[in-house]
């Protein structure tokens, strides 16, 4: 069972308790002449080769990569301090997405097309001085937003990884009023790296499949009413 991450590499854990070997140095199969060792216990998913939907990390960790495919979306402030009351060239991150491939992120269209509270979604840096531009816009791999490597007791994960959006989709059939079609994809201007904290969500390939009264997830760092 895959329990944690050690400098990006996967950890496996062993059931506690005694174990004793079926061979003893008569009859381990490496003793034997002619003998060959065939491992029975699979190995664990290369760093390249994550399956979607599916968390590296199995434990009973319902943190720290439990939800690898969210990304944050970032948002720069165009304007001064005295202004809008945070730095210049600050970027925040109000919306999340889904990471539906390496170059790829689903997220609201309202999102997409904000320009509110003197903030618009973080594509360059021509509004403000590249030394205090951070030039990324969408964020992989974070955890609590607060520094490059988040930790838990179990293990550490991989650093974050920002990358700039290059090109931004929005649902041609879009509602602001009513948020109907509220969708887009934000195609990244470099692909990602997968790693345990940064796998593609499945996307349903039948569109027969009912969801309907099915009970969903709700993950991000988004604020709901009420909130500050």
């Amino acid at each position: 069972m895959i329990c944690g991450v050690h400098n990006t590499d996967l950890l496996v854990c062993c059931p506690r308790g005694a174990f004793q070997s079926p061979f003893d140095d008569q009859t381990y199969p490496g003793s034997v002449p002619g003998g060959v060792y065939v491992p029975t216990t699979p190995s664990p998913p290369r760093r390249d080769q994550f399956t979607c939907g599916q968390p590296a990390v199995r434990s009973k960790i319902r943190g720290l990569g439990s939800h690898p495919w969210v990304a944050r979306v970032g948002f720069l402030n165009a304007l001064p301090a005295a202004v809008s009351g945070s730095k210049a060239g600050q970027v925040d991150y109000p919306c999340a997405g889904s990471i539906i491939s390496r170059t790829d992120i689903l997220t609201a269209a309202h999102c997409a097309l904000a320009k509110s509270d003197n903030h618009e979604l973080h594509t360059c840096c021509e509004l403000v001085e590249t030394d205090v531009c951070s030039r990324y816009s969408v964020r992989l791999g974070e955890y609590d937003g607060e520094g490059e490597i988040d930790c838990t007791v179990e293990f550490c994960g991989p650093e974050v990884q920002d990358i700039l959006i290059s090109k931004v989709t929005v649902h041609p059939l879009f509602v602001a009023k009513n948020f109907s079609n509220d969708v887009a994809i934000l195609k990244l201007d470099a692909p990602m790296n997968f790693t345990v904290t940064a796998q593609p969500i499945c996307l349903l390939q039948n569109p027969q499949v009912q969801l309907i009264g099915r009970q969903g997830q709700l993950v991000g760092w988004g604020k709901t009413p009420g909130q500050e």
